[in-house]
């Protein structure tokens, strides 16, 4: 499971980094257990970013970690960063996907939809978000209590803030929800106690 993790960071760290220039996502989403400078991790150069044919990679951002009164809540996010293949020919082919076809009914609808919400070219980006909210339990037993919540929202890079909630379902959220919402559970259950 670490290694599969670590796939992934490494993953999407090589698809956020333009997006998220001069910041080092991976050591940040792992607090320092991973670095892009690390054995192993190689950052794409632009020529090579450009010959990448896959889907979509996931970044997982930190979005919120307070505490007020004695009730914590973190929240975490995994957004969806589009490939340059994907933006060159409009299309959104799937979360990692290998292959991707640029002339696909379905991968056309998907990106139009995804861009629709949150747009790249404003450094917006689509995020599945999972927030974990610990209050403190004054019962017999004591402890404490967390409950989980999930929902989708709109992460503009440029601010470093959610512009927007988003109520409504879409295809390539709902990807995401399904494929990572262990792995958010995970990132919040063992990085946020």
């Amino acid at each position: 499971m670490k290694q599969t993790c670590a796939k992934v960071l490494m993953g999407a760290a090589l698809f956020a980094a333009p997006a998220f220039a001069g910041q080092d996502f991976l050591a940040d989403v792992t607090q320092g257990a991973f670095q892009d400078t690390m054995h192993g991790v190689q950052l794409l150069t632009d020529s090579e970013k450009e010959r990448v044919l896959g889907g979509y990679g996931i970044s997982f951002i930190e979005l919120r970690n307070t505490a007020v009164n004695g009730t914590s809540i973190a929240e975490i996010g995994a957004a969806v960063v589009l490939t340059g293949y994907e933006l060159f020919h409009n299309v959104s082919c799937g979360a990692n996907s290998t292959n991707c076809a640029t002339e696909s009914f379905v991968n056309k609808q998907r990106y139009n939809e995804l861009v629709s919400l949150a747009n790249p070219w404003r450094e917006e980006y689509l995020v599945v978000t999972a927030t974990k909210t610990t209050r403190p339990s004054y019962g017999t037993f004591g402890g404490s209590i967390p409950t989980f919540t999930y929902g989708m929202a709109v992460f503009n890079a440029n601010t470093g803030w959610i512009t927007r909630r988003i109520t409504s379902n879409s295809q390539v959220g709902s990807e995401v929800m399904q494929r990572y919402k262990g792995e958010l559970n995970r990132i919040l259950t063992t990085q946020y106690r």
